[in-house]
C-alpha cells in the first residue's frame, strides 16, 4: 500500500486521503516521504482455490497424455527397428509363396533351370550356378514334400570351398555366410550334434552346414506349409 507524509505534521497518512488524519492538514499538495512504499501483498493463505486447482489438474492430465503417447511412439518405433525380418531369401523367397511362385521367383533373379523338373506335378527344380549372398552357388534345388512333409518347401543352395573344411573349422566360404545371416537374422541356434547353425521363425527354417567336406549347404524350409 503507498502512504504519504503529511506537509504540517509530518505524520504519515494513506495515499488517497484528502485530509491528514492526524491534524487535518489538506493533502492535495503532499509529497511522498522517503519515496512510495510499497507493503508486500499478503502471501496465499493456503485456501483451497477450485479454478486455480482445475487449471492445474487439467495441465497435469494433457501433460500425461503428451508423454503416454510419446512413449508409445518411441516404443512402436524401437520393436520396429529392432525386429529381425521374415526368414528369407535376399532374392525375394518368403513362407507367404507357393511351391510354383518360388520357382518363378528363382528365375526371375537369374536361377536357370538345369531340364525339366522332376516328378509328374513338378516337385523338384535344379538350377545352374548363380549368386546367393554374394557367394557363387554350384547349384541350387528346390524341392516340394511329400507323404508325411506334404506340403513342406525346400530351397537348397550348395557353395564350393576351395580347401576342406568342417563345421568346428569351417571354410572362408561357410564364414562368409555366416556372416552375411548373422547380420540379416541375429544370432542363429547351435545344434553341435548335426553340425548346423540354424535359425527359425514359426514354420521357417534356414539352416548353414557342411554336406561333404568342401560342400556347404544352405538351406530355406518352410514345413508343412498350406496350400
Amino acid at each position: 500500500m503507498k502512504e504519504i507524509k503529511c506537509p504540517n505534521c509530518g505524520r504519515e497518512n494513506a495515499a488517497r486521503a484528502r485530509y491528514c488524519m492526524f491534524c487535518g492538514f489538506p493533502m492535495k499538495d503532499a509529497e511522498p516521504a522517503g519515496g512510495i512504499r510499497e507493503t508486500q501483498a499478503a502471501p496465499d493463505s493456503g485456501r483451497w482455490n477450485p479454478e486455480r486447482a482445475y487449471t492445474r489438474g487439467r495441465g497435469r492430465i494433457i501433460f500425461g497424455i503428451l508423454l503416454l503417447v510419446f512413449a508409445a511412439a518411441a516404443a512402436a518405433f524401437l520393436l520396429a527397428y529392432n525386429r529381425p525380418p521374415e526368414l528369407g531369401m535376399p532374392y525375394g523367397i518368403s513362407r507367404t509363396m507357393s511351391a510354383e511362385e518360388v520357382r518363378e521367383c528363382m528365375e526371375r533373379n537369374g536361377f536357370t533351370p538345369l531340364g525339366s523338373a522332376s516328378g509328374s506335378d513338378f516337385r523338384n527344380q535344379i538350377y545352374d550356378t548363380a549368386y546367393v549372398l554374394d557367394e557363387a552357388a554350384e547349384y541350387s534345388m528346390t524341392s516340394v514334400g511329400q507323404g508325411s512333409n506334404a506340403g513342406q518347401i525346400c530351397v537348397l543352395h550348395a557353395f564350393r570351398e576351395e580347401e576342406t573344411g568342417s563345421f568346428r573349422n569351417p571354410g572362408p566360404v561357410f564364414q562368409r555366410l555366416y556372416g552375411v545371416l548373422e547380420g540379416l537374422y541375429g544370432t542363429p541356434e547351435k545344434d553341435t550334434l548335426n553340425g548346423m547353425y540354424l535359425w527359425r521363425k514359426g514354420k521357417v527354417f534356414l539352416s548353414l552346414h557342411y554336406a561333404g567336406t568342401s560342400l556347404v549347404e544352405l538351406s530355406w524350409i518352410e514345413t508343412n506349409a498350406a496350400r
